[in-house]
Parts: structure tokens; sequence; C-alpha cells
């Protein structure tokens, strides 16, 4: 009975694989999916800024997904000289092939990216297969697979250490934290899970420390929308919680400092914090600031001129369930300034949570105009 159990256990394909021929696979399928990129930027003052990164391919026609700090510096930095124009090298390691890209679209609010490979022939690359990162576990195993220092092709191994994180650094954040070594020149890189899938995109380290590293969620990229060029996030004119906060009190019984919390931010009278406390115990879209693009010529009335006001309780955006702030951020991707989006909120009144909806018109984000 003893070995039987036991030859069941090590064929499981998930938890009791073995870690090692796992990541021989992953090297074996991908070696020639991922690529170097060197990207230029060529400065108004007549020098030139050259730094690495690393890409995949996610199509048989070409396309490599990467960050958007691989191929585009801060040009909102004053410190910055203008930037004439960008040139970018892409390099398979394990086949000595250079090819030429040009930038097809950026998302540079999630700080993504989309290249396409000149003159590439379909044999001479694989494509990644992308998985689910709503499936990940922490504890589960991942690799990157990159270009570190210059280092090409550096297969690298950790864990899982948390889901969705939030580093503030991005308008669109989605990140799965690992303690999978990542370098300077990974950015870009493919994180895969035990199936060997695409899960994520290394994005950031917490320079000056070990194993804090950070990919933003696969599920952020929309190469769908990426191959039709830049994405632009529109404005939805107001901005909730983008993560609950710590209750002292129970989801039916909320403690007088949740309330005090509330009413500290959003300014409501004590029996509509308390009946808002118990409402978003699980739910914390509570609309905290609101985006106002009037006085701007040619736009739309703001949020709270179609109705909203601090406090509501989004519920439901064109009928996709909202649980946070950045949920609704997420919806805005793929949208366009002027589109009506139905908003289906809950209202605290007179001690009572009210349901209604109404339509509103979005418009360009105020720090894009």
């Amino acid at each position: 009975v003893v070995a039987i159990l036991f030859t069941v256990l090590l064929s499981s394909n998930s938890l009791f694989s073995n870690p090692l021929a796992v990541g021989v696979e992953i090297y074996k399928k991908n070696a020639i999916a991922v690529c170097d990129i060197t990207s230029t930027a060529w400065l108004s003052n007549g020098e030139k800024s050259v730094w690495p990164g690393t890409g995949f391919f996610v199509d048989k026609v070409g396309h490599i997904l990467t960050v958007d700090h691989v191929v585009q510096l801060d040009e909102d930095d004053p410190r910055t000289p203008k930037v004439v124009k960008y040139t970018y090298d892409v390099v398979i390691r394990a086949t000595n092939r250079r090819y030429t890209a040009r930038l097809i679209g950026a998302n540079r609010d999630a700080d993504i990216a989309l290249l396409l490979a000149g003159d590439i022939r379909s044999g001479e690359f694989e494509v990644a297969t992308i998985g689910n990162p709503d499936k990940l576990q922490i504890g589960e195993m991942v690799w990157a697979l990159g270009n570190p220092r210059t280092f090409s092709n550096t297969l690298t191994t950790g864990i899982v250490s948390a889901l969705h994180r939030r580093l503030e650094h991005s308008y669109l954040e989605d990140h799965i934290q690992t303690d999978c070594p990542i370098n300077f020149g990974n950015s870009g890189s493919p994180l895969f899970n035990e199936s060997g899938e695409v899960v994520g995109i290394n994005q950031r380290i917490v320079r000056d420390t070990e194993g804090l590293n950070f990919a933003v969620s696969i599920n952020v990229a929309r190469v769908d929308l990426l191959r039709k060029g830049h994405i632009e996030t529109p404005s939805i004119g107001f901005d909730c919680l983008l993560a609950n906060f710590p209750r002292k009190g129970r989801s039916q019984r909320p403690h007088p400092e949740d309330i005090k919390f509330l009413r500290e931010r959003i300014g409501m009278s004590v029996e509509n914090c308390f009946v808002l406390a118990k409402d978003s115990y699980s739910n914390c879209a509570i609309i905290t600031d609101f985006l106002d693009p009037r006085g701007k010529p040619g736009l739309s009335l703001g949020a709270k001129d179609f109705g909203l006001e601090m406090g509501d309780l989004v519920i439901s955006l064109d009928g996709e369930v909202i649980k946070n702030g950045m949920d609704v951020r997420m919806f805005l991707v793929g949208k366009q300034a002027g589109d009506i989006v139905k908003v289906r909120f809950r209202r605290a009144e007179n001690g009572k949570m009210v349901d209604r909806t109404i339509p509103v018109s979005l418009t360009p984000r105020p720090s894009k105009i």
C-alpha cells in the first residue's frame, strides 16, 4: 500500500513534480521565445542613451512583449533631454540572430509595451505560452528567463511570495511578488509557472534588499489592444479606495474606529458611516475623490454632475463586479473618452443603504490633459 501511494504522489503534475525537470523543460521550450532587447534613445543634445532589457514573443507574427521602461525613457522627467528617436535591436541568443524592431504600442499606465521584430521568419523563434495568473497560489515555484546584466538566457527560480501587490508606482498595478532572482536587464522577461506558462512580466525589484521582486500580472498586458497602438486610459471621474482598510470590528458590528476612519475620509454622518462600514466589509470601492475635468475646453461634465457623491459604494460598472478602486481602473483599460458607463452603486441615506444606477461619461484623465 505504501509503495502504491508513493507512486501516485510522484505521478502528480504539479505539487509533487520534479522542479529540476520543470526548469529544464521551460528552458528548452523558451530559449528561442525569449530575446535580448537593446534600446537606444537618440537625444536632442547629440548624445545617445543605450540600455538593455528582455522581451518574449507572443505570436507568430513576431510581436515581442516587454515593459515600457525597457523601450522608452521617462520623458516627463525635466532632466531628460528631448528624444529625437528610438531604435531597437533584438537578439535571440540561442540562435545568435539579430533583428531590428519597432515600437507598436505602449501602456505607460501599466509600464507595458509591445515591439514588432522585422525580417524575422516564423521558424526562427518560438511563441511563449500564456497562462492564467489567477490560478497562482502563494508558495508555488516560478521561473524567470532573461538578460540580467547582459548575461543572456539566464534561468532563475523561486516561489510566489504574495499576490496582487501594489507598489504605488503605476496607475494600473497587479503584481506577483516572488523571491526569484531578478537583476538589471531582466525587466520585461517572462515569469513562468509550474506548467511552463507565462503568468507575469518581470518589472521591478526593491533595491538594497534580497528576494523582493515583482512581476506585473500577464492579465494586465492586453496584447490585443497593444497591437492597435498606444493605450490611453480614460477617467471615470472618481477614485475609490484601492484596498480595504484594516477593520477593528466585524462585518455586522463595525467598531467606532472603523466609523471614525470613514468619517475622516468622506465626511458623512455617524449613522451613514455605520451602514457603509457594514456594506463595505468585503467591497471597499468607496468613492473618496473626484477627478473633475470641468473648465477644460471640449470636455464633458465630471462624475459629480452625473449624480455621484463622496461615500458612494460602487458595485459594478456595465455589469462587471467591482471590489476595489484598482478594479475600477482596470475596467477602464480599452475604453475611450466619451464612452458611457452604467455605474451601479449603493448610497448611505438616513442610516440605510440604497441601490442606484446612473450613466457616467468617460473623459481624458486630468493628468493627461
